[in-house]
């Protein structure tokens, strides 16, 4: 008869034998001497799993933790122990288990309660749920709220930070802060906030990325390459525009002038929540003009989506290329922006104007441009002195 108690390990539980099928016995158990209550139940057809037995209010419980070779035998261990200390602290591992499944998915709170409050409570909540869309709902939108780890949710935001940058990963795991302290506030589950003690990553103060005329020149070589692809044409338009990537992808026809002089910008898609008209120059009328030529019967969008009626979702992948392509190293989208300002003040215009160009609500936000402003000045100002010292030759 072989032992019924010893210390696990995945060698010697691999051994043991399969359960006698005369036993009127459904399992045969076998008692870990590390952590107290810990067994392997091997049944009549060879199935091994791991469980733990306990006490709770003088009554003897069971519950399953996971199928052998399922998880790491230290995992099970740390599972085990887990579950003792909920006990000890007058929680029953099985009743909490049950409240776990009965809470929602990240999915279901999400559209049934986060969006609905945002909406309510955000003016930018078409960011979250972009975000969401894009980074969250394909890794966590069918599990369940209560299943999701802080390892869990730290993986996801530590390949956000790879692809982007610190302060972008902050506002990701704001966001899903929020989203979990939302719902233990309307008890859609009970525990800790996962997000609570995982650390923001240090932002950098005020980068501002410009392209220079010559990424600028090799940007708009690559960008040949991928003639009529609509992610291309939106990269290109940003940069002529100047205009903010969700603004811009909500653009439909109807909001484009007829002779592409202008385009509106609705109040919803706008991110101060103000409606405004937006003056095109030949080179972003000229993109529209390509996306007319291959634009999709039935879809309202200027920038057409993969789903049919829906407008372009996620530009990155071809972003990433065309920035790999054109060596143009830790370049961010958001940056054409930049790059569109710095130009126009370096054209000449006012910081008043870059502000309406922009759709800036406050100077104060067109006001980091000063700096270029200062530089534009400067160089119009040796311009000058040139052309007098000539007058004297």
């Amino acid at each position: 008869m072989p032992i019924r108690k010893f210390q696990f390990s995945s060698k010697n539980i691999k051994a043991l034998p399969i359960h006698d099928r005369n036993s009127p016995s459904t399992d045969q158990e076998y008692t870990d001497t590390e952590v107290i209550g810990l067994k392997v139940f091997v049944s009549k057809t060879g199935r091994k799993s791991f469980h733990l037995r306990y006490l709770f209010n003088g009554r003897k419980r069971v519950i399953k933790i996971a199928d052998f070779d399922c998880l790491p035998l230290s995992e099970v261990r740390a599972i085990a122990r887990n579950y003792r200390g909920m006990v000890s602290k007058g929680l029953d591992p099985l009743e909490e288990r049950m409240k776990r499944k009965s809470a929602p998915t990240f999915k279901d709170f999400v559209e049934e309660s986060y969006i609905k409050w945002a909406k309510a409570h955000k003016k930018s909540w078409k960011d979250d749920d972009r975000m969401l869309k894009l980074d969250w709902l394909p890794e966590f939108g069918n599990i369940q709220l209560g299943a999701i780890t802080r390892r869990s949710v730290q993986d996801n935001i530590m390949k956000i930070q790879k692809r982007s940058s610190g302060a972008t990963s902050n506002r990701h795991l704001s966001l899903i802060s929020k989203i979990f302290s939302l719902a233990i506030e309307l008890e859609a589950f009970e525990g800790e906030n996962p997000c609570s003690k995982i650390k923001k990553f240090q932002e950098s103060t005020g980068r501002e990325r410009f392209l220079s005329k010559e990424e600028i020149k090799r940007l708009l070589g690559v960008l040949e390459d991928f003639k009529g692809n609509v992610s291309a044409l939106l990269i290109k338009f940003l940069l002529f525009t100047g205009l903010r990537r969700g603004e811009v992808v909500q653009i439909t026809w109807e909001d484009v002038d007829p002779d592409f002089q202008q385009v509106r910008i609705r109040m919803e898609n706008a991110k101060n929540n103000k409606s405004r008209y937006v003056g095109l120059n030949t080179l972003a009328r000229a993109v529209l003009q390509e996306l007319q030529e291959i634009r999709i019967k039935g879809n309202p969008y200027a920038f057409p989506g993969a789903v049919p009626g829906m407008h372009l979702a996620n530009p990155n992948k071809t972003f990433e290329a065309v920035k790999r392509k054109a060596g143009l190293g830790n370049l961010r989208m958001h940056d054409l922006r930049h790059t569109y300002a710095s130009l126009s003040l370096a054209g000449g215009a006012s910081l008043f104007e870059v502000q309406k160009m922009l759709g800036h609500a406050d100077h104060k936000t067109t006001q980091k441009y000063a700096h270029v402003s200062e530089v534009a000045i400067k160089t119009a100002t040796e311009n000058t002195a040139r052309e007098i010292m000539s007058a004297l030759e």
